[in-house]
């Protein structure tokens, strides 16, 4: 279990990691470049293998502009990536490239300009979390792709839940959800 920065390049943390620790680590799934947080490593491509067949229950926060209404609910899109751009786009129909994308979520904190958004992926398609409240009129906090002013997207993995494939275990990985230069009751930059 690693605590990936924001900007990492989650394919290649493996070969960063393996060069500093002298151990082979190999990727289980990823984060996008710009989210920070919880990714699992594996220490051989067996275990790997083993554990991207596995449900997980991934949780994030997020800092948007806004606040949704209602405070707890579920938003449901057709999203499709367009490679070329690196960017998502919510579309009305299923059709060729178009997947379904579903998360729940829950307002923990709410300001002036921005709310703390507790997020829980059903599903996790390329850059979901960000198109799904930005198309609703909510970017988060620092995401220039989506509207969300200029930095780095207020966007951070922070719990992992899922049954140990080798040993049966319930395991819960978690962390604490840090947005330098933002405040939930401002929603901009602040100097802090």
């Amino acid at each position: 279990m690693i605590d990936k920065p924001a900007g990492a390049d989650s394919e290649k943390l493996p070969d960063l990691l393996s060069a500093q620790t002298g151990e082979k680590h190999f990727s289980v799934h990823r984060l996008d470049k710009d989210v920070s947080g919880l990714m699992i490593l594996a220490k051989s491509p067996e275990a790997a293998g083993e554990l991207s067949k596995i449900k997980y229950r991934k949780e994030y926060l997020a800092l948007v502009l806004g606040c949704p209404d209602p405070e707890e609910g579920t938003f449901e899109d057709f999203l499709f990536h367009d490679r070329a751009k690196n960017k998502t786009y919510v579309v009305k129909k299923e059709r060729k490239g178009v997947k379904k994308a579903v998360l729940r979520y829950k307002v923990l904190e709410k300001g002036e300009k921005a709310s703390l958004v507790s997020v829980l992926l059903e599903t996790g398609r390329t850059h979901q979390i960000r198109v799904q409240f930005a198309s609703r009129g909510m970017p988060l906090a620092g995401d220039a792709k989506y509207g969300g002013g200029k930095g780095t997207p207020a966007l951070r993995a922070v719990r992992l839940t899922f049954t140990d494939p080798f040993d049966g275990e319930k395991k819960d990985f978690c962390l604490k959800a840090v947005f330098p230069g933002f405040s939930a009751t401002q929603g901009e930059e602040t100097n802090a």
